[in-house]
Formats: C-alpha cells, sequence, structure tokens
C-alpha cells in the first residue's frame, strides 16, 4: 500500500517539474520585452525611431535566452515543434546564401555582412528565439496566462492612445508624427505595424469573451474588444481588415463546438455594433 502511494506521489511530482519549464526571471524578462518594446517610441532621438524599440526588445530577448539556458538546459533540449525543420532549413539557406554571395562577390563583403548581419540577427532574435520561449512559456498555464494578458493590456495602452490621436488630443507627441494623414499610428509609428498586431490581440481578447464565466469577466473582454477593434479599424489598413476576416473566421471554425453558435453569433454583434 505505501509502495503504491509513493509511486504515485513520485510520478505525479514528476509530471509538475515537466510543466515548469521556465524558470520565473526568464517568464518576466521576456514579458517585459513584450510589453516594453511596443510602448516605446522615440522621435527625436535616432533618424530611425524603430531602433530603440529594436534595442530594448532584443536586449531582453537575449536577457530572457541565457537565463533559460543556465537554469533550464534539459527542457530546452527537450523542445520539438512542427517548425524545427522549417526554421532550421530557412537557417540554413541565410548562411549559404551568404557564403555564395562572398565567394561569388568578394568586393562586396562589408556590405553583405551589413545586410545579412540585420537580417540573422532578426531571424535569430525575433523570429526563432520569440516562438521558442513563447512555446516553452505556454506549457504552463500561469505563465500563458499572464502573457496573453500582457499582451492585450499592452495593446489596450497603445488603442486607447491611438484613439486619441484619431479624435485629435494629442498630449504626448504636439508635433507631427507621421505622413499618414488620419491614419492612427500610437506608440507603434506606422498603421501597418499596429494593425497587425491588433489583429492577434483581438483574437485574444475574443477568446476571453467566449471563455468568460460571469458578467465581470464578459464586461472586461468587451471592453478590451471593442477598444482594440476601433484602433483596428481606425488604422484604414485594407490588408489587416482581410487578415482579421480571415482569421476571425478560422478561429470560429475551430473552436465552434466549444464555444456555441449563440457565443459565436454575439461576438459578430459586438464586432459590427
Amino acid at each position: 500500500m505505501s509502495k503504491n502511494t509513493g509511486s504515485r506521489s513520485k510520478k505525479s511530482g514528476s509530471q509538475g517539474n515537466s510543466q515548469e519549464t521556465l524558470s520565473e526571471y526568464p517568464f518576466w524578462v521576456f514579458s517585459a520585452a513584450v510589453v516594453i518594446s511596443p510602448l516605446v517610441f522615440f522621435t527625436n532621438v535616432t533618424r530611425n525611431p524603430y531602433i530603440i524599440q529594436n534595442i530594448i526588445f532584443r536586449s531582453l530577448v537575449f536577457v530572457s535566452m541565457i537565463l533559460i539556458i543556465f537554469s533550464k538546459k534539459d527542457c530546452v533540449l527537450r523542445v520539438r515543434t512542427f517548425l524545427d525543420t522549417p526554421l532550421f532549413v530557412y537557417g540554413i539557406l541565410i548562411f549559404l546564401s551568404l557564403f555564395v554571395s562572398l565567394v561569388k562577390y568578394p568586393l562586396w563583403r562589408t556590405s553583405y555582412f551589413v545586410f545579412w548581419g540585420k537580417r540573422i540577427i532578426f531571424f535569430i532574435f525575433n523570429a526563432v528565439a520569440v516562438f521558442y520561449i513563447s512555446f516553452l512559456m505556454a506549457k504552463n498555464k500561469r505563465f500563458k496566462k499572464v502573457l496573453i494578458y500582457s499582451l492585450i493590456l499592452t495593446a489596450t495602452i497603445s488603442s486607447l492612445y491611438a484613439i486619441m490621436q484619431y479624435t485629435g488630443h494629442e498630449f504626448i507627441w504636439p508635433q507631427n508624427l507621421h505622413h499618414y494623414g488620419s491614419r492612427s499610428v500610437s506608440t507603434f509609428g506606422n498603421p501597418n505595424f499596429l494593425s497587425a498586431f491588433e489583429i492577434v490581440v483581438v483574437m485574444l481578447s475574443l477568446w476571453l469573451f467566449f471563455t468568460a464565466e460571469n458578467f465581470r469577466a464578459t464586461a472586461i473582454s468587451v471592453f478590451f474588444t471593442a477598444v482594440n477593434f476601433f484602433a483596428l479599424l481606425i488604422t484604414q489598413t485594407r490588408s489587416s481588415w482581410g487578415g482579421f476576416a480571415v482569421a476571425f473566421v478560422i478561429f470560429t471554425a475551430f473552436s465552434f463546438k466549444k464555444i456555441g453558435a449563440k457565443k459565436i453569433l454575439s461576438s459578430v454583434i459586438l464586432l459590427t455594433a
């Protein structure tokens, strides 16, 4: 009797450890990267205002990577996803293209290192690292929940600023920030960047709306959805509108059985009201 009990507790303990894929420190560092970088936008510091955003984001992602490697080596080595092979092949093609260019046109090697260096850094920190860190975080319910709420909160703050710009109430930057007319750019500096971010966040807030269990949760999710969806509209980015329509159809198709027709209809009314 005691033997079986001990084996069960050992098994459950191992399962609990397997879910703890990330320690606290890299999780909060990566969350900080997600929250801070979209809200930081300086127009009078560098010629390219996005440089500071990239530096902040990549620096924090790099710190998160280091903390993960040194704190959870076994966990990182065990990560297996469907994108492992495509990402590996794409990385090989990047370095192979650089190698061929250097061999064939050696006189342009300085330009190659500048051009390809930026793209390799982007591929490593903005694509590969973000994907695998997010994948590891998604294995823990608490980490996943906090990250989702962090994304929604960040987008909502940016959306409220976008609505202020759209209505002509610019309290932060009194000078003309952009050349996009009435299209809101918020802290992203470009309506196309803002709209792409809003597509993801509106889908997340819709999921919160679908899964809300009480009136308070429903009201909060309705507020998040309405504010971010309106921000998506005032970017006036037609390609993003089309992308959102496709995402909404796919989302509802895959979650129809779990959500039900009633909530899906209510979400359509919310978005079109």
